[in-house]
C-alpha cells in the first residue's frame, strides 16, 4: 500500500500536506504535447538539462517514474534504428537510464489531465533527493483507545501520530514531465 505521505512528495498540495515536487514553482518542466504524449528518449534528456543547464547536477541525481511509465520505457527505443538492446529502459542497464540511476513507485501519478487527454497521462521527475527536505517534529505521538466495536472482551487500540512537513530546499535542483502518455490502461 502507498503511503499518502510517500504521494505528497510528488503531488503534495501543501494544504495540510508536504508541498510535493510538482507543485513546486520553478522547477524545469517538460510538456510533452497539448494532449500529453508518449515518453521520447528526448523527454529524459531534457529532464537531466533543466538541471543541468542551472548548474545543480551535484550528489545523486536520479529519475522518478511509476510503474505504467516503466512498462512504456522498456517499450521505446531510444531512436527509430535502434536494436532491441536499446531501449529507454534495459534490463541489462542495471537501473540506470541516460548514465543515472531511476526508480519507481506508484505514488506517482498516472491520473494526470493534460488538454482533452482525459485522466490518463503519467509524472516523471529527474532531480537530486537530497535536495527535498522533510522535517519531523513532536515525535511519535501514542494513545491507547478503548475499542468500542469489542468492549465487552476489553480490547484497546493503540493509536500513532507522526507530524512532518517536506518541500524543495533547491527548486533548480527538479525538474518534471507531467503529461507522459502510456499503452496501460
Amino acid at each position: 500500500m502507498i503511503s499518502t505521505r510517500e504521494t505528497a512528495f510528488f503531488h503534495g498540495t501543501g494544504t495540510s500536506e508536504a508541498t510535493g515536487i510538482a507543485a513546486t514553482a520553478g522547477i524545469g518542466s517538460v510538456a510533452g504535447g497539448t494532449n500529453g504524449l508518449a515518453p521520447a528518449w528526448t523527454h529524459i534528456v531534457q529532464l537531466e538539462g533543466k538541471v543541468d543547464y542551472l548548474n545543480a547536477i551535484h550528489g545523486t541525481p536520479q529519475y522518478f517514474i511509476n510503474a505504467k511509465t516503466k512498462a512504456q520505457l522498456k517499450q521505446t527505443l531510444r531512436s527509430a534504428g535502434d536494436t532491441a538492446s536499446n531501449y529507454i529502459i534495459n534490463d541489462n542497464a542495471g537501473g540506470i537510464m541516460n548514465g543515472y540511476e531511476w526508480d519507481y513507485t506508484n505514488a506517482i501519478a498516472s491520473n494526470l489531465v493534460k488538454g482533452a487527454s482525459g485522466a490518463v497521462c503519467s509524472a516523471l521527475f529527474f532531480g537530486i533527493p537530497d535536495d527535498y527536505w522533510v522535517g519531523y517534529w513532536g515525535g511519535m505521538h501514542l494513545e491507547l483507545l478503548r475499542d468500542s466495536t469489542n468492549a465487552i472482551a476489553g480490547q484497546y487500540r493503540l493509536a500513532a501520530a507522526c507530524y512532518y512537513d517536506g518541500g524543495v530546499a533547491r527548486v533548480q535542483s527538479f525538474s518534471a514531465m507531467l503529461d507522459a502518455l502510456t499503452a496501460l490502461a
